[in-house]
C-alpha cells in the first residue's frame, strides 16, 4: 500500500484501501437497538461489553443480540433464543457465560459465550416472565426470584450452578413481578427491590445471603414496578433508577429519580436524567466505570425511540440518541457535502405519516428539530451534488403532493410551485453529467401510472419528450456515475415488472439482460467505489424479498450471504465517505444496516521491550482498531508510574535511518526504537500502579480503512540506565471495519 500525502484526522497518513470489482460486500447491522420494552441487559466482564437481548415494541417481539462497547452498539449473533420479552439475564463471572432464563411463556435456559448462544436446560423453574436474576460471585450461583407464571405471581427462589437448577425453600419475600435485583459484592448479598402483584405496588427491599431472605427496613425509594438496578463496583454502591406505578384510578406515573444504596442508607441523587420510563434495564460497565441504561422514550411526533444513557457516578448523559421510529415509505439520500445520510418522513406504526428529519453520521442517528415539508409518505429524495442541496418532491398524505423542497444541511425551503403533476411512489436520482435531478413515473391513484421524465436544474422542472419505460410506480432508480447513466428497475404498472432501463440524459434504453425476478417497493443505490448499482429487497409475487443484486451495466449478479430480513418499502442511500450502503426500516421495521466491503481489523506485537521486568505492550482484543471505535492496548511493567506512548506510521524507517534503532547511544543499552514516532508523546491512562492503557479514538471514515499504525510504550525508570527510560515492544495496528 502507498501512503497518501495528507494527514488523517488521527495524526497519521491514511493508506489507500484497495477496492476491487471482485471484492464482495457483506451486510451488517448498524445503529442501536430500536426502542423496545422489557429487553434485558447485563455486563459481560470478560469481553468488556454490555449485552442486550430481545424485548417488545408495537406488537413485535425481538430475538436480536447486541453489545455496547462504550462507543457504539453492534448487533452480534444470528441464532439463539426464540423472540421474547420479560426474560432475565445474569453474568456468571466464574464461567464467563451470560445466563438467560424464560420470558413470555417460556421456561428455557440459555448461555452466551461471547460469540454464540446455546440452550443448556429446559427443566427447572416453570415458564415465567418479569422475574429477576443476579449472579452471586461469592457462591458461584445465579439467583432467580419471582415472576409471572402461567397461573400466578411467584415468590420462588431458584439457583443455577451452571449445570442444573435447584429450588430454595424457607421464608421468602411476598410474590411479585417486574421487580429489580442485583448482587452487592461489598456485602456479599443479593438485593431485591420493588415490583408489583395484583395491582399492589411494592417498595420493600430484601436481601439474600445464599440461604435466607431478610427484609431490609431502611427507608428509601417509593413503591414502583420496573425500575432499573445495578451494582457499581468502583464506588461500592447499588444504583436504582426510575420505574412506574399507577396513581388510581387511571393515571400511569413514570419516575425519574436516581438512588444509591451503600449497604446502610438509601440516598436520592440526581433529579434529572433519563426520560420518564419503566422496564428500562441497567448494567455497570466496570471497564469504563459507567452505568449503562437502555430505555425508551415516547414522542407524539416520532413515536417510540431508543436512547442509551450513562451514569458516571454523579450525573446522567446521553451516550446514543434515539433512532427513527419503525416506519415504511420514507426517503433517504446521502449529503456528500456534510458527510451524512438524510432521512425524511414516512409512515410510522404510530401515529402515521411523519414530518421528521433525521441524519445518520455513520455511527448515530440525530434528529434535526426543524420545520419543513408537511408529513407525507411515498415521496422521493435525491442529493444535488452540484448545488449542495437535497431535493424532495411529492408524496402523499390523504392526497398526492406536487411540491418541491430543498434541504441545505440546516433548514428546508420550498422552491418550485410548478412542475410534475402531484404524485407518489415515483423515483429520483441526481444525474451528474447533466447537473440535474431526474424524476420518472409514480402514481396519482390506482388508475394513473405516470410514464413521464422530468429534470430539476435548481430553478425549474423541465419535461423530457423522450419515450421510455411504461407507466409505473414504486420502482427503483440510481445514477451510475462511472457510465453516466441513470438506471431504473422494476415497479408496478399494473402488475409486477422486472425490466431494466437506462437514461443517458437524452434517451431511455432498455437493457435486455436477465436478472432479478419482477418486484416493486425495493431500494436502489449506486456504489461509487465499486462501480455497481445495488438493489435490495422489495415485494415479489411470493412476498417480501431479502435478495441483494448488483448491476454492472451489462449483467445482474445476486450477492449471496447474510442479509437483513425480508422487507419492502424501506429506504437506502450510498455513504460515499464511509464506503457503504445504508438502509433503514421498511414495513414494520426500524433497523439500520450497512452493506460494505469487509476490512478486518488487526493487532499484533513485534520486537521486545527492555527493563527488568521488560516493559510490555499488549493489544486489548475487545477494542480492535476499527473505524468509529477506540483502539486500546495495555502497557504493563511500568517501573515508576510515569509512561507515554509513541505512535508512528512506519516500522522500517525513521527518515533515512533504518528501524529498529538501538538506543544504546542515547543512554539506553538493550532498548530499541521500533517505530517512527511521528506523533510525539501520547498520554496513557493509569489502570494500576504498574500498568496503563492506550486509548486511540478512530474516526468513522472509510478513507482510514487499511491504515497501518505502529505503537510503542516508553516509561520513566530511575536508575535503570543513564537516560532513566525504558521502551516496550512494538504494536502493529491495521484499521478495519470489523
Amino acid at each position: 500500500m502507498s501512503k497518501t500525502t495528507s494527514r488523517a484526522a488521527i495524526l497519521f497518513y491514511p493508506l489507500a484501501a484497495t477496492l476491487t470489482a471482485q471484492a464482495v460486500p457483506v451486510w451488517d447491522s448498524a445503529g442501536a437497538p430500536h426502542a423496545r420494552y422489557r429487553p434485558e441487559t447485563v455486563y459481560d466482564a470478560r469481553r468488556g461489553v454490555v449485552l442486550l437481548f430481545g424485548g417488545l415494541e408495537d406488537g413485535t417481539t425481538y430475538d436480536d443480540t447486541w453489545h455496547w462497547d462504550g462507543v457504539r452498539w453492534l448487533r452480534v449473533g444470528t441464532a439463539g433464543p426464540a423472540p421474547r420479552y420479560g426474560h432475565a439475564m445474569a453474568y456468571d463471572s466464574q464461567r464467563d457465560k451470560v445466563v438467560l432464563f424464560g420470558g413470555g411463556s417460556l421456561g428455557d435456559t440459555w448461555e452466551w459465550d461471547g460469540s454464540s448462544w446455546a440452550m443448556v436446560s429446559t427443566s427447572g423453574p416453570s415458564a415465567r416472565s418479569e422475574h429477576a436474576m443476579a449472579y452471586d460471585d461469592v457462591r458461584g450461583h445465579t439467583i432467580l426470584f419471582g415472576g409471572l407464571t402461567t397461573t400466578s405471581t411467584s415468590n420462588e427462589t431458584w439457583e443455577w450452578d451452571g449445570t442444573a437448577w435447584s429450588q430454595s425453600t424457607g421464608v421468602a419475600p411476598p410474590p411479585r413481578r417486574s421487580h429489580a435485583m442485583t448482587f452487592d459484592r461489598a456485602r456479599g448479598r443479593a438485593l431485591l427491590f420493588g415490583g408489583t402483584d395484583s395491582n399492589v405496588w411494592l417498595g420493600d427491599a430484601w436481601e439474600w445471603d445464599g440461604s435466607t431472605w431478610s427484609q431490609n427496613l431502611a427507608s428509601g425509594p417509593g413503591a414502583r414496578s420496573g425500575p432499573g438496578m445495578t451494582y457499581d463496583d468502583n464506588r461500592g454502591v447499588v444504583l436504582l433508577f426510575g420505574g412506574y406505578f399507577w396513581s388510581l384510578p387511571t393515571a400511569l406515573v413514570y419516575l425519574t429519580d436516581t438512588w444509591e444504596w451503600d449497604g446502610t442508607t438509601w440516598t436520592q441523587l440526581a433529579t434529572s436524567g433519563p426520560y420518564p420510563q419503566g422496564y428500562q434495564r441497567m448494567a455497570y460497565d466496570s471497564r469504563r466505570q459507567r452505568t449503562v441504561l437502555n430505555g425508551t422514550v415516547y414522542s407524539t411526533q416520532t413515536g417510540q425511540q431508543g436512547v442509551t444513557w450513562e451514569w458516571d457516578g454523579s450525573q446522567w448523559s446521553i451516550a446514543v440518541t434515539g433512532t427513527p421510529s419503525v416506519r415504511r415509505q420514507h426517503a433517504m439520500t446521502f449529503d456528500s457535502q456534510r458527510g451524512r445520510t438524510l432521512l425524511f418522513g414516512g409512515h410510522a406504526v404510530f401515529p402515521g405519516a411523519q414530518a421528521d428529519t433525521w441524519e445518520w453520521d455513520g455511527h448515530d442517528w440525530i434528529e434535526r428539530l426543524v420545520a419543513g415539508p408537511p408529513a407525507r409518505t411515498n415521496h422521493a429524495l435525491a442529493y444535488d451534488d452540484g448545488r449542495g442541496r437535497a431535493v424532495l418532491f411529492g408524496g402523499e398524505h390523504g392526497a398526492p403532493f406536487g411540491d418541491t423542497w430543498e434541504w441545505d444541511g440546516s433548514s428546508w425551503s420550498q422552491t418550485a410551485s410548478t412542475g410534475p403533476a402531484a404524485r407518489e411512489n415515483h423515483a429520483m436520482a441526481y444525474h451528474a453529467s447533466r447537473n440535474s435531478v431526474v424524476l420518472f413515473g409514480g402514481t396519482a391513484g390506482s388508475l394513473t401510472q405516470f410514464a413521464d421524465t422530468w429534470e430539476w436544474n435548481g430553478l425549474a422542472w423541465l419535461q423530457s419528450g423522450s419515450s421510455g419505460p411504461s407507466g409505473r410506480y414504486a420502482h427503483g432508480m440510481a445514477y451510475d456515475g462511472r457510465r453516466g447513466r441513470t438506471v431504473l428497475h422494476g415497479g408496478s404498472g399494473p402488475g409486477l415488472l422486472g425490466d431494466t432501463w437506462e437514461w443517458d440524459g437524452s434517451n431511455w434504453m432498455q437493457a435486455n439482460a436477465p436478472g432479478p425476478a419482477p418486484r416493486t417497493e425495493h431500494v436502489m443505490v449506486y456504489d461509487s467505489d465499486r462501480g455497481r448499482t445495488i438493489m435490495f429487497g422489495g415485494q415479489q409475487s411470493a412476498g417480501p424479498s431479502r435478495e441483494t443484486w448488483e448491476w454492472d451495466g451489462a449483467a445482474w449478479t445476486q450477492l449471496i450471504g447474510t442479509a437483513p430480513s425480508a422487507r419492502r418499502r424501506a429506504a437506502a442511500a450510498y455513504d460515499r465517505q464511509r464506503r457503504q450502503v445504508v438502509t433503514f426500516g421498511g414495513e414494520d421495521l426500524g433497523d439500520t444496516w450497512h452493506l460494505r466491503l469487509p476490512f478486518p481489523s488487526a493487532a499484533a506485537t513485534f520486537g521486545a521491550g527492555c527493563g527488568q521486568p521488560a516493559l510490555t505492550l499488549v493489544p486489548i482484543p475487545i477494542a480492535p482498531p476499527a473505524i468509529g471505535g477506540i483502539a486500546q492496548a495495555s502497557l504493563v511493567g511500568i517501573p515508576a508510574g510515569l509512561a507515554f506512548a509513541l505512535l508512528g506510521w512506519s516500522d522500517t524507517n525513521l527518515g533515512s535511518t533504518t528501524l529498529p534503532l538501538s538506543l544504546a547511544g542515547y543512554g539506553m543499552p538493550g532498548c530499541e526504537l521500533l517505530q517512527s514516532a511521528d506523533s510525539g508523546l501520547v498520554p496513557v491512562t493509569p489502570t494500576a500502579p504498574t500498568a496503563a492503557r492506550i486509548d486511540l479514538p478512530i474516526p468513522y471514515l472509510g478513507s482510514l480503512l487499511g491504515l497501518e499504525l505502529f505503537a510503542q510504550g516508553t516509561a520513566f525508570a530511575p536508575g535503570t540506565n543513564a537516560a532513566d527510560l525504558v521502551t516496550s515492544n512494538g504494536l502493529h495496528w491495521v484499521i478495519g471495519n470489523t
